[in-house]
């Protein structure tokens, strides 16, 4: 079997059929599609059930709700393939999937990275790297991994050999970035990565999905899972950013105070304000930084964020 993609379904009953069509309508028998339905109560299984027995590349696992982690936990034990793909069940892939994939697994690459489109709102935006393909160099795009602006940590828009998983699972006490939490692990263990500057994928943008929900819980731990990244690659001597945890904080106490929730969730804004603090000289000086980001790591250290949101509120009257 030379490719496995894994698709993880909790009540995606409205996108599932476009999505999995998507795929199965271009792949070929060296190709296996793994769902697993994580217990899903809007007729997402009935989809699932109805495809797989039209489809015998198509393969079924039934779960209690677990999260998505599990669910990639489960597709990972039964994968096959020599390769690992992801797909999110409310997205699809372009017709060319395959087709534009299969000559790089052919020639043995470790990781293949390529372009996707963003779709919301009647806008679609294409998403690059740069802006032709090529071998990238392994240092450059870790640093741009955890620098986390031209790289994502998104697993459906890499495809990597199923041996960089091993020994390690998805962790299940996080209800987002899981990806995150474990992408720079198997990008790490590459040896070839190859950035295709073509746009393989379509992400659609939902405001009612989770990753766009106010959970302070999860951003607050967002910020841990992004600073353990940068601490296991600098432990390994690979020169990333701090840039990239550190915009987490920010993000969480500039959440906190314009939802005014920066007094129940104090502690942990004085945790991420005291991070910031730490680091001024670092964020001053980085040339990874905005200007614009600059000014506001500036306001968190000085407590002056709440002022200037309380002035932005009183003008607009």
């Amino acid at each position: 079997m030379l490719l496995s993609v894994g698709i993880p379904v909790y009540n995606a009953a409205p996108f599932l059929q476009r999505c999995l069509s998507s795929i199965l309508s271009q792949i070929d028998d060296r190709v296996e599609v793994i769902c697993v339905d994580d217990g899903s109560t809007d007729g997402s299984l009935e989809i699932l059930e109805k495809m797989s027995r039209r489809n015998d590349r198509l393969h079924v696992i039934l779960a209690s709700h677990g999260g998505v982690s599990r669910a990639r936990n489960l597709i990972l034990q039964c994968a096959q393939g020599t390769y690992m793909a992801w797909v999110d069940a409310d997205d699809f892939v372009t017709e060319d999937w395959y087709s534009s994939l299969f000559p790089l697994l052919e020639q043995g690459m470790d990781l293949i990275f390529f372009e996707h489109d963003r779709r919301g709102n009647g806008v679609s935006r294409r998403m690059q790297y740069q802006g032709s393909s090529g071998i990238l160099d392994k240092q450059r795009f870790l640093y741009d991994l955890v620098l986390d602006v031209k790289v994502r940590s998104y697993l459906w828009d890499k495809v990597c050999r199923r041996s960089l998983f091993q020994g390690i699972s998805f962790p299940t006490d996080v209800l987002l970035m899981e990806d995150y939490a474990r992408l720079h692990e198997i990008c790490y263990r590459a040896r070839s990565i190859y950035y295709l500057a073509r746009p393989l994928y379509v992400y659609l943008e939902r405001t009612g999905s989770l990753s766009h929900t106010v959970d302070f819980s999860r951003y607050f731990n967002a910020v841990h899972i992004a600073k353990a990244r940068y601490e296991w690659l600098s432990e390994r001597h690979v020169d990333v950013p701090r840039a990239g945890y550190l915009k987490h904080s920010l993000f969480f106490v500039t959440a906190a105070v314009k939802e005014n929730a920066d007094k129940v969730w104090q502690k942990e804004v004085e945790e991420c304000r005291g991070e910031i603090q730490r680091h001024i000289l670092y964020i001053l000086r980085s040339g990874d930084i905005t200007v614009k980001d600059k000014v506001k790591y500036a306001l968190a250290a000085m407590h002056a964020l709440k002022t200037i949101y309380s002035l932005k509120a009183m003008m607009k009257f």
